[in-house]
């Protein structure tokens, strides 16, 4: 039984700077299609981009690619929150469906 992996085993080709980070609580206070504002516990950089998963009204879920416009400290419930502006680089309908990006070769 050696070797027996549940996923294949990918081999980078070359390195790469990259940063993983899971945000799970954010709460959307606006969306008007092409820019989000959002209120998280994490804050982040002046053109960060980063993918964005979310259910919509209808109850599908989507993701977008965003990029951070603004990134501002606020008071909320006693504790320092971070208002994000985003802009949306990419959506995907169906994200399930599209392979996830990565960089090598299956082994």
């Amino acid at each position: 039984m050696a070797d027996r992996r549940r996923s294949p085993r990918y081999v980078f080709l070359a390195s790469a700077d990259a940063r993983t980070r899971t945000v799970s609580e954010a709460l959307v206070e606006g969306w008007d299609g092409d820019h989000f504002v959002v209120t998280t516990a994490q804050t982040a950089t002046n053109g960060e981009e980063f993918v964005m998963r979310f259910t919509v009204p209808s109850g599908e879920l989507t993701a977008c690619a965003v990029r951070v416009v603004s990134s501002m400290p606020v008071a909320s419930e006693g504790a320092v929150r971070f208002r994000l502006t985003l802009s949306v680089v990419t959506v995907s309908q169906d994200w399930r469906a599209d392979p996830i990006p990565t960089l090598g070769r299956s082994q």
